[in-house]
C-alpha cells in the first residue's frame, strides 16, 4: 500500500491545544493487471471535542499519473479524474472503502483526497495521496 502525504492544519480550524486530524489514503493491491479489483480507503481522525466544525473529505481517482493539484476543486476540473467520494465526516474514527474493477488502459494512477474543516472552506486542512500501477 502506499503512503500518505499529509500536509499542515489550517490556521483557526482547531481549539488550542488539540490533537490535530489526521487523513490516510491506501490503495490495495498497488499494482493490478486489467480487469482485476483494488479497493481505496480514506480514513480521518480527529478530536470531536475540540474540531469546531464538520470535517468534509472529498477524494479523486486521478488518470494522468501527474501530482494531486493544491484543492479539490483545481482536481475536479481535470480531465482525467473519477470522484470516488464525497461527504461530511460526522464521526471519528472514520473509514470509507470503495471497491473498483481496473479497465485496460495501463499506466499510473492517484489517488486524490482533501480533508476540509467544513464543506465551505477553500483550502484543505489536510491533503493525502496513494498511487497504484495497472501493467
Amino acid at each position: 500500500m502506499a503512503a500518505p502525504l499529509v500536509c499542515g492544519v489550517a490556521s483557526g480550524a482547531l481549539a488550542a491545544g488539540a490533537t490535530p486530524p489526521t487523513l490516510t489514503v491506501k490503495v490495495a493491491p498497488a499494482t493490478l493487471r486489467p480487469h482485476q479489483s483494488n479497493r481505496v480507503y480514506l480514513i480521518v481522525t480527529y478530536d470531536k471535542k475540540t474540531t469546531h466544525s464538520r470535517p468534509y473529505l472529498q477524494a479523486y481517482i486521478q488518470f494522468s499519473g501527474k501530482g494531486c493539484r493544491s484543492t479539490a476543486k483545481t482536481e475536479g476540473a481535470l480531465r482525467n479524474i473519477k470522484s470516488d467520494w464525497a461527504g461530511t465526516v460526522a464521526n471519528s474514527p472514520f473509514t470509507r472503502w470503495d471497491s473498483w474493477t481496473i479497465g485496460t488502459l495501463r499506466g499510473t494512477r492517484r489517488v486524490c483526497a482533501y480533508l476540509y474543516g467544513s464543506k465551505s472552506d477553500p483550502r484543505p486542512l489536510l491533503t493525502g495521496t496513494a498511487t497504484y500501477r495497472v501493467v
